[in-house]
């Protein structure tokens, strides 16, 4: 009889997640999905909790990325990495997990993977993963941040924003509004993930549907539940409240 594996799916990005679970329906008599995480920190816990075999795990992530997420883990299950950086770097990956998969994801590629799950020795991960590494070889393969404004659309216009009059982004519905210093406020059909793999270290994501420029904040308060909220520079003194898994990654970023 065939092992079924305890798996869980830790993906920032929805469509992302949805396609790697149809994928993978073909291989329920190898795969039990057991749970999935959107960010590195709700990733660490359900491992801890849930204790799967097998983490298909996005590398860029909000909160925690999947290198700090890995760094977390007292409970070491196999990790197949999901990415999309180059096939260079990629290479960094390949002694340090069952497998890779560049996003993305084919399923004939997907089908080597099962392979090596199904031909997999009975035993313990080696926790040996050498995070480090990885990291080090990344940063050097990876392609630095290069963004400096939005293009944004006034009817038949195009316009030009600068990241320094930007205060915040807001998700709302298959949107994202960009807001200015000066109240304006644009539509822009990129996701919140994509846009915060491009923006400079001074935006922080504060929720699932927010990320503010770190240089308009006013004031920040605590909030219920360990919360914080913060008002910002704009016109409309906007107040913004972080969620409960972003509040300890944004203490650390702004050292308070």
């Amino acid at each position: 009889m065939t092992q079924i594996y305890k798996t869980l799916i830790v993906e920032d990005e929805y469509l992302a997640r949805q396609r790697l679970k149809k994928l993978l329906t073909p291989y329920s008599n190898q795969l039990d999905i057991i749970g999935e995480a959107t960010n590195g920190e709700d990733g660490a816990r359900m491992v801890e909790e849930l204790k799967p075999d097998f983490v298909f795990l996005d590398v860029q992530m909000p909160v925690l990325n999947g290198f700090d997420m890995l760094l977390k883990l007292s409970y070491q299950p196999y990790i197949i990495f999901t990415t999309a950086f180059d096939e260079y770097a990629i290479k960094a990956f390949e002694n340090n997990s069952i497998d890779y998969l560049l996003k993305p994801i084919r399923p004939e590629r997907l089908e080597v993977t099962m392979n090596k799950i199904a031909n997999l020795k009975q035993s313990t991960p080696s926790g040996s993963l050498d995070i480090d590494h990885i990291q080090e070889l990344i940063s050097h393969l990876q392609a630095p941040k290069t963004i400096r404004s939005i293009t944004v659309y006034l009817g038949d216009k195009i316009n030009i924003v600068k990241l320094e009059d930007i205060v915040f982004f807001q998700a709302e519905d298959k949107y994202i509004s960009v807001h200015t210093t000066t109240g304006e406020k644009h539509l822009i059909t990129q996701s919140l993930s994509q846009l915060e793999k491009k923006l400079p270290d001074y935006f922080i994501r504060l929720n699932r549907s927010c990320m503010i420029n770190e240089s308009e904040i006013k004031e920040i308060r605590k909030g219920f539940n360990g919360k914080l909220v913060f008002e910002m520079q704009d016109v409309n003194h906007t107040k913004i409240t972080s969620g409960s898994s972003y509040t300890s990654i944004i203490k650390e970023r702004l050292k308070f």
